[in-house]
């Protein structure tokens, strides 16, 4: 009876050890789920402007961001098939925010496309700022801790939309 009661013991303690160690670093890949959807999102946004902008300047502007998001996004998703094997797309497609559809098509109809782009990558920066920030945050990988301080200084080098703080 007592090495029957040791043994289920036993049993008990190795799942909850299991358990806990299957759920380290869990947080962390979901903080780096949404950083790769907002990356996602601003490059739909960027590839949004090339067909309806007015100036060109706002498109080179477009251009010069989506190339930066993009290599950065071909590292995050590299990082996340690393970590949780090759089926991440519908996991990356549920943090996706895709109102900015509605808002950019309203905008061409209004007129005022160039505008409400500017403000609406504007705002996108900002919130994938923040969410590098929690990215490096919830990581204790120090090559990804590395990646994400150096995307944060890529995002200086954007330009003005990039610059809002």
């Amino acid at each position: 009876l007592q090495v029957g009661i040791i043994g289920l013991f036993l049993v008990i303690l190795g799942i909850v050890v299991m358990t806990i160690l299957s759920n380290v670093g869990k947080a962390g890949t979901e903080t780096v789920y949404k950083l790769a959807a907002s990356q996602q999102d601003i490059i739909d946004i960027t590839t949004a402007l090339r067909t309806n902008v007015r100036d060109g300047a706002l498109a080179t502007q477009a251009a010069t961001t989506s190339v930066v998001i993009t290599s950065q996004n071909q590292e995050t998703t590299a990082y996340l098939i690393k970590q949780d094997g090759k089926k991440i797309d519908k996991k990356i497609e549920s943090y996706r925010v895709t109102t900015y559809k509605k808002t950019l098509d309203d905008a061409q109809k209004n007129g005022n496309f160039d505008t409400v782009y500017t403000a609406l990558l504007a705002n996108r920066l900002d919130e994938y700022r923040g969410k590098l920030q929690a990215a490096y945050n919830s990581t204790s990988d120090a090559n990804m801790k590395k990646k994400f301080s150096d995307y944060y200084q890529q995002l200086n080098i954007l330009g003005p939309a990039a610059n809002t703080n």
